[in-house]
């Protein structure tokens, strides 16, 4: 969680690697939305393992 913010869902996720693919996002958009819950406390506590395997890919995309 960042920021006391819950985590992204999976859509939200979605969304940003749509949003690169269709030109809508820059790849740097969408690394520092991921980074916000990659590097922070919560990192590694996920109910979700599926959307922070996500998060981690766009994480440095």
């Amino acid at each position: 969680m960042a920021s006391g913010r819950p985590a992204p869902t999976r859509e939200e996720i979605d969304a940003w690697f749509t949003g690169v693919l269709a030109g809508n996002q820059t790849r740097d958009e969408a690394d520092r939305w991921a980074a916000q819950w990659r590097s922070g406390p919560a990192d590694g506590d996920a109910d979700d393992e599926v959307a922070w395997w996500a998060l981690d890919l766009l994480h440095g995309i």
